[in-house]
């Protein structure tokens, strides 16, 4: 089992091994994006906790929330917002 995880509302899904590695064989988009599945709570989109690829990629939840947070601190330096405090 795969466990995928909703970066918007944090639901959890198991998802059969299987099933991941076959929509991980038929994706021709870019490698560095894991097997895609929309939440069904929420839409949002999933992410495995923890994945190897069929192309040697290792996805994992952690490092996408990493990513995340950091684009996030680069978007709000941006704004002149840094620390979350409000731009007065």
């Amino acid at each position: 089992m795969v466990n995928y995880i909703c970066l918007n509302c944090e639901a959890t899904e198991d998802i059969l091994f299987n099933l991941v590695r076959n929509f991980d064989r038929m994706d021709d988009r870019d490698p560095n994006v894991p097997p895609q599945l929309a939440c069904e709570a929420c839409g949002g989109e999933m992410y495995p906790e923890s994945y190897k690829g069929v192309h040697g990629y290792e996805y994992r939840i952690e490092n996408r929330l990493t990513k995340k947070e950091a684009a996030q601190s680069t978007q709000n330096r941006a704004k002149g917002n840094g620390c979350g405090m409000e731009k007065r």
